[in-house]
């Protein structure tokens, strides 16, 4: 999170917007220092289309994701700006895990925040 909505971290280029076919998925970890409730997560991005999972976790994972964690929550065909719902889950690592990206074969995150209980 830098403040500026121009700026933004991108995945490789895909082939199949399927990124599964591949690898379990790519994605960002917040790391919120403490463990804290996580009400929700905001994600601001200029693609449109694609599909991740978000997870929370007591300690950074130490490989991918899949099957390792279930995710607190899914969504897909993301349409870019989103705010995801997380209903209070504890944890000290918030993870963004892309399965899916839009139709040209990447994603682009502008910016991403947790909402935490205060």
């Amino acid at each position: 999170v830098d403040g500026d909505p121009d700026t933004a971290w991108s995945t490789e280029r895909y082939d199949d917007p399927d990124i599964t076919v591949l690898k379990p998925g790519v994605g960002l970890i917040l790391d919120l220092d403490s463990t804290r409730r996580v009400e929700g997560l905001q994600v601001r991005s200029p693609t449109a289309g694609w599909t991740a999972q978000i997870h929370v976790l007591d300690e950074p994972p130490t490989g991918p994701l899949a099957g390792d964690a279930e995710p607190v929550a899914e969504v897909a065909d993301i349409p870019g700006d989103v705010d995801i719902p997380l209903a209070g889950t504890d944890g000290s690592i918030v993870v963004l895990w892309i399965t899916r990206t839009g139709p040209d074969g990447v994603v682009e995150i502008a910016e991403v925040a947790a909402e935490v209980a205060r």
